[in-house]
């Protein structure tokens, strides 16, 4: 799975446990669904977590990739393209 895939997904994913966690507080207290709404908010989180840990990670240097997933195109660790694998030019940040 390509890594900006993994982003839009995990993103989907919390977006939608945002919305049903908004429309579990509008169902009344001693209903059932809301007890199914946290089992599967939790079922989700666990999903992306799992999407993260798996494929958030930099197709070149393995190492996990801590912040955002849609948008990074250089890998923070190895100063690899997500896309092309070239190195980026220039010094590191790093002193």
């Amino acid at each position: 799975m390509k890594l900006k895939n993994v982003g839009k997904t995990i993103y989907t994913l919390l977006i939608l446990i945002v919305v049903i966690s908004v429309l579990s507080m509008i169902a009344p207290d001693s209903s059932a669904v809301r007890l199914w709404s946290v089992f599967l908010c939790t079922a989700l989180l666990i999903v992306c977590v799992i999407l993260w840990l798996t494929f958030g990670r930099c197709p070149y240097c393995r190492r996990l990739i801590l912040v955002n997933l849609r948008g990074i195109e250089v890998c923070p660790h190895c100063r690899r393209n997500i896309e092309t694998g070239k190195k980026k030019k220039g010094k590191s940040s790093r002193a």
